[in-house]
């Protein structure tokens, strides 16, 4: 997946346009990073592998044994369905976004979201700002997974619960592929929240981060 085509240069700048808005309310500052994936998932193809392999041959275990086709042969019956369910397996599950998910765990798909989350946040310096006043809004686009993480200064205002419903919503949009209409309320969202927990502007407040969506391309291996 090309990170770069999910976002027109449109869409990119209504984003940015509605982080603005947002930092205008509040003395935040809101920082986006969407990436393709999260993790390379390499065992995912190989579990469909095996997937293949089994179902083929009880598949054909079960035709030869009802309907004697293939005369009996061993290697009819049993070696070629395996290594040929093997095979396409291997090669639906690696070439099928929708599939491969399937073939991981939900858990270890939070797991990897999260990790790179904390890594973006390093990353891309979410920390530096005056107020410790950062917000980052993660989201990976093949797990249909967003994180919310904020620095010390949003974290003693906003409780880490008060961001699920920002983050249940992006991941529904995600998933209908609407990933920069989700963005837009989801900085929307986390304007008004913070808003109502008082972290108001002041009058010497300047743009910390810019409000450019970044986009990362590379994950690490498992």
């Amino acid at each position: 997946m090309d990170i770069e085509r999910q976002f027109s240069e449109a869409e990119l700048r209504v984003v940015e346009a509605a982080i603005h808005e947002a930092e205008n309310r509040s003395r935040a500052e809101i920082v986006i990073v969407a990436t393709a994936s999260s993790d390379g998932y390499d065992g995912a193809p190989w579990r469909g592998a095996a997937f293949g392999a089994v179902s083929f041959a009880l598949a054909a275990g079960v035709a030869s044994w009802f309907g004697g086709f293939w005369g009996g042969a061993l290697w009819l019956t049993s070696a070629l369905p395996t290594v040929c369910g093997a095979v396409l397996g291997y090669f639906l599950v690696d070439r099928i976004p929708a599939l491969r998910r399937r073939f991981i765990a939900p858990e270890t798909l939070d797991r990897r979201v999260h990790r790179r989350a904390a890594a973006a946040f390093l990353e891309h310096e979410v920390f530096a700002t005056r107020d410790r006043s950062g917000v980052l809004l993660f989201l990976s686009l093949f797990e249909h997974r967003a994180v919310v993480l904020g620095d010390s200064g949003i974290n003693a205002l906003v409780h880490a619960d008060e961001w699920r419903a920002v983050v249940a919503d992006l991941c529904r949009r995600m998933g209908t592929g609407e990933v920069a209409a989700g963005l837009v309320k989801a900085v929307e969202a986390c304007g008004e929240l913070l808003d109502r927990r008082g972290l108001e502007s002041r009058p010497d407040d300047r743009d910390e981060l810019p409000n450019r969506v970044r986009l990362d391309h590379d994950h690490p291996r498992s």
